[in-house]
């Protein structure tokens, strides 16, 4: 099973007038998600197009996870990398 788009079938070869399609590709940029995960759901969920960096992960502590804290939050920070190139 694969995940993603599928390519067509080879077509035969392009005659006067034959069929050429693009084939529709991914867009290869990194996404990084971060969030904070309770038992109610996820909260404070933030992307960023492209790997995070410490500045911007300090702005996101700050602006959006520390302000959805509560006293008694404990926090655990973890990196989790994965491929759907398996």
């Amino acid at each position: 099973m694969s995940i993603g788009f599928q390519s067509r079938p080879p077509c035969p070869p392009p005659r006067a007038g034959g069929r050429r399609a693009r084939i529709p590709h991914g867009h290869w940029k990194t996404s990084t998600l971060v969030a904070r995960r309770t038992l109610a759901g996820i909260v404070a969920p933030y992307i960023v197009d492209g790997a995070m960096t410490g500045a911007i992960f300090l702005a996101y502590i700050r602006q959006i996870l520390a302000p959805a804290l509560k006293p008694g939050d404990i926090i655990r920070t973890f990196s989790m990398a994965f491929s759907l190139n398996t």
